[in-house]
Formats: C-alpha cells, sequence, structure tokens
C-alpha cells in the first residue's frame, strides 16, 4: 500500500549534516548514508514497520527518533447476520 510519510523536524544550534532513515520489519528499506533524506511516499507490505530517522551534525552529534507504520488488511473482514428465532 502506498502511504506517504511526513517530513521529520529537527534543529541544531549548528549545521545539520545528515539526515538519514532505516525501516525494518514488514517492509525494509533505508536511505543513502549522506545528505538530507526523507522517506516520502513508499509502498509498505501488511504488517508494521518501523523507521528509524538518524540525525548528525557537523560537531558528530547524533539523535534519533522512530516510529510505526501499521498496515492492516480489512478487506477479508466479513459479517453475517442470523436470523433472530422467536
Amino acid at each position: 500500500m502506498s502511504v506517504t510519510v511526513a517530513d521529520p523536524t529537527y534543529s541544531d544550534n549548528c549545521s545539520v549534516t545528515t539526515l538519514t532513515w532505516v525501516m525494518s520489519g514488514a517492509t525494509t528499506g533505508s536511505s543513502p548514508s549522506t545528505g538530507i533524506n526523507v522517506v516520502g511516499t513508499q509502498n509498505f507490505n501488511m504488517g508494521t514497520t518501523t523507521i528509524i530517522y538518524t540525525v548528525t551534525d557537523e560537531a558528530g552529534n547524533t539523535a534519533t527518533c522512530s516510529f510505526t507504520v501499521s498496515i492492516i488488511d480489512l478487506s477479508a473482514l466479513s459479517l453475517a447476520v442470523l436470523p433472530t428465532l422467536v
């Protein structure tokens, strides 16, 4: 399923040199190891995927954050209404 992931916000008192991400779980992948990278729109498999962003500043300090994307198949659900017997 195609999902657009919101871009992260980040700030620092000096220049940010890299923003990278890694996906694990139902869908896997990663960004280039250099530059500023965002997940953007990706095709996700059914299940739960964890995305971890890592930001690095020019002094080499890093910070990370993570979140999950869950894709659930609702098409297989059905409901049968049984008649009431009196």
